[in-house]
Formats: C-alpha cells, sequence, structure tokens
C-alpha cells in the first residue's frame, strides 16, 4: 500500500504535505474515512436535488472525462514532482489536501476543499499563560477536517457541486445545460417525432439531461433504438407517446421530453412486490 498527503495548488501542481513517518501523516490518515455509502444515501448527481446531510452524490466519468478530472492524481506516484514538499509560499494557493491510498488493484482519493478564507496571515497576538504575553503566528491554514470528495477508483463522491467543481477538471459536463442548437439537434433525431421542435420548451432539468444523454447513445445503432421502444411498451402507463409505426417517440411539449428522457436513462421500473411504477430517482451501476 502506497499513501501520500498532499496539496494541490492554483496552478494545478502538487506539493508533498506531511511524510509518512510523520506524526501528523498518521493523524490525518486516521480522520479520514470511506463515507457511508449505502444505496438508501447514494444519489446520481442531480442539481435540482437537495441532499439530506448524511447524503451523497456520484458521478461515473467516461474515459475522457477521467483522464482530465482524475488522472492528474494518477500520476503522483509516478512523478518526481510529487516528492516536492510545501513551501512557504505555497500556503496561499493551497485549494485543497488531500489522502491518496494506492494499492496494486485500486486508488482512493480522501479530499479537503481549502478555501481562500482558511488562510491565515502572519500575526502578533496577546494571549495569557500565567501572565500576558505576545506570541508570533506565523501564516497557517485552517484545516476543517471535512470530507469534502471521496474517489474510490470508480466514482467521485461529493455534497456540493460549487465546493469540488474547482478541484476537477471537466466536472462541469454533468452541469452543463444544452444549448438551444443542441436542444433542437437532440428534438431533430430520426429516433423522435415532432409537430413543431420549436414549440418544445425544455425546462433547466430537462436541458442538463439532453446535454448529458446526447453524447451517450448511438443514435444511429437501431438495434439499441428498438431496445429503448421495448422499454417504452413495458411502462404505458408512463405516458410516452410512439409513433404509428411504434419506432419513433413523439415529443411535442415539455411533458412528453421528461418521460422520453426517463426511458432513454433507463430510470423507470416496476416495484417488485405490488408491481407499483415508480421513476428511480438515481441510477447506479455494480
Amino acid at each position: 500500500m502506497q499513501e501520500k498527503i498532499l496539496a494541490k495548488l492554483q496552478n494545478n501542481t502538487f506539493v508533498k504535505l506531511f511524510n509518512t513517518d510523520s506524526e501528523n501523516f498518521n493523524v490525518i490518515k486516521n480522520i479520514y474515512s470511506k463515507p457511508d455509502l449505502i444505496d438508501e444515501k447514494i444519489f446520481e448527481f442531480d442539481p435540482d436535488k437537495k441532499l439530506e446531510s448524511d447524503e451523497w452524490f456520484f458521478v461515473e466519468f467516461t474515459q475522457e472525462q477521467k483522464e482530465k478530472a482524475i488522472t492528474p492524481f494518477f500520476s503522483l506516484f509516478d512523478s518526481s514532482v510529487s516528492g516536492n514538499n510545501i513551501e512557504k509560499e505555497d500556503y496561499p494557493d493551497v485549494t485543497a489536501i488531500f489522502l491518496w491510498k494506492k494499492d496494486s488493484r485500486e486508488e482512493e482519493i480522501f479530499l479537503t476543499r481549502i478555501f481562500p478564507r482558511f488562510y491565515t496571515v502572519k500575526k502578533t497576538l496577546i494571549t495569557w499563560n500565567r501572565e500576558a504575553q505576545l506570541e508570533n503566528k506565523s501564516a497557517s491554514i485552517d484545516f476543517n477536517w471535512i470530507l469534502d470528495a471521496y474517489w474510490d477508483w470508480e466514482k467521485l463522491y461529493f455534497q456540493s457541486y460549487a465546493d469540488i467543481k474547482p478541484l476537477f477538471e471537466g466536472i462541469e459536463d454533468f452541469y452543463r445545460v444544452a444549448t438551444e442548437e443542441e436542444k433542437n439537434d437532440f428534438l431533430e433525431k430520426d429516433f423522435f417525432e415532432s409537430e413543431d421542435i420549436t414549440k418544445v420548451k425544455a425546462w433547466k432539468r430537462n436541458l442538463r439531461k439532453i446535454a448529458f444523454i446526447l453524447e451517450q447513445i448511438d443514435w444511429d445503432n437501431q438495434e439499441i433504438r428498438k431496445q429503448y421502444i421495448d422499454y417504452a411498451k413495458q411502462y404505458p402507463n408512463v405516458w410516452v407517446k410512439l409513433s404509428e409505426t411504434e419506432d419513433k417517440m413523439i415529443i411535442d411539449n415539455n411533458k412528453d421530453l421528461t418521460w422520453v428522457l426517463a426511458i432513454l436513462e433507463e430510470r423507470i421500473y416496476k416495484t417488485p412486490i405490488t408491481w407499483v411504477v415508480k421513476e428511480a430517482v438515481s441510477t447506479i451501476n455494480t
């Protein structure tokens, strides 16, 4: 097992914070623990969902997204740069402190975001210890021990998108809203049928889903398209309207679009006991 505690700087470089033989290394290592990631407490990232204090969002990266967001961390164990120790002038530039673990099979990141307000400049304090005295305090970072992000080799878990956005390049893909051109490009796919796409006013939540789905589906694969149609037919009460030839989905308004997107995200399911048709709040790949 290889382990390091490092700091990420504003210029996206990394410096070593504590050596493994340091007492401080073990203090931080023992503080960090894997969050409770049971199914009931984890949700695929949805900007419109509000989490409870013990719940977590997750995102799964494509290979391209992973190379932008996570690979810079991967390279730490193979780069001599990661052996550089933090210097005094680095402190105001620290954006995150994290514990990195790596064994032969997988890697983990336990990360705390460091905000500019956490940095304390050098100051002189009047303190009391049997009598008044002066104490010089050097520049420092207020480390709050909060786990802001956790990577478990497959998924990135977090509770606040705003807190982690500056730390993982490309994660904004999961928040991006489709442009009007992209929305129209989606609706103009020959997999859909619409009387007038210019009259389909999509809400922001659906625009986010379109931005993501556009890149995830092979629209020319007829077998995949048939599987989506068959999936929609299993749930006639979901209000996905099909064309007369039953090879296209009809989208004439935002409500139609909402249910079509639910099918394309494969969120519709039937409960195993009462057979009630529901829409999943998240999708979890196992």
